[in-house]
């Protein structure tokens, strides 16, 4: 029996877009991406993420609809890219962040899935 699974993920070094660190956290916190513009834990994680990954501070503004003030205030905590990262949630947000593994919810109908449709059979 092979136990060794796959390797965990490790922060990205190349560039990262908005849409990459989005993506892994609303994984990570099991929401979607509209989520992450309102207030709460996961807009915070998002822009800790970004400024960790160097992301362009007018398009985390941009993507979250924050003033300069609001995204300095959340984003004062957040980590140097390199550096260590004490938070366990940031942690995994920066790890899941270009893996593949992780992705967002979506929002889409599943009703016409045929996975769904398989499932609904059976019940």
């Amino acid at each position: 029996m092979n136990t060794t699974g796959t390797p965990l993920p490790t922060a990205p070094f190349e560039a990262v877009s908005v849409a990459q660190v989005a993506a892994a956290v609303a994984s990570v916190f099991r929401t979607t991406e509209d989520a992450l513009t309102l207030r709460g834990p996961a807009r915070g994680a998002f822009v800790r993420a970004a400024v960790f990954f160097d992301v362009a501070l007018p398009e985390i503004s941009r993507f979250t609809g924050l003033s300069d003030v609001q995204r300095w205030r959340l984003a004062a905590s957040a980590p140097t890219r390199g550096g260590r990262v004490d938070d366990p949630i940031l942690r995994a947000c920066t790890h899941a962040t270009g893996d593949p593994r992780f992705i967002a919810l979506g929002v889409d109908d599943h009703r016409r899935d045929r996975r769904w449709l398989r499932y609904a059979h059976r019940r």
